[in-house]
């Protein structure tokens, strides 16, 4: 399998970020998205 390479500017927008206003908000966002890559990766290892 190969590696996918995309530009986080090409995922996410400038605005996205910019409602992000607090780093407990930012935070909070990143720990999301932490999780759900988690939850993809195991679930890849069970096929």
């Amino acid at each position: 399998m190969l590696p996918i390479k995309v530009r986080l500017k090409d995922l996410i927008s400038d605005n996205f970020f910019m409602q992000l206003k607090t780093g407990q908000k930012l935070k909070y966002f990143l720990k999301k998205i932490q999780k759900r890559g988690v939850e993809k990766n195991i679930e890849g290892e069970q096929l």
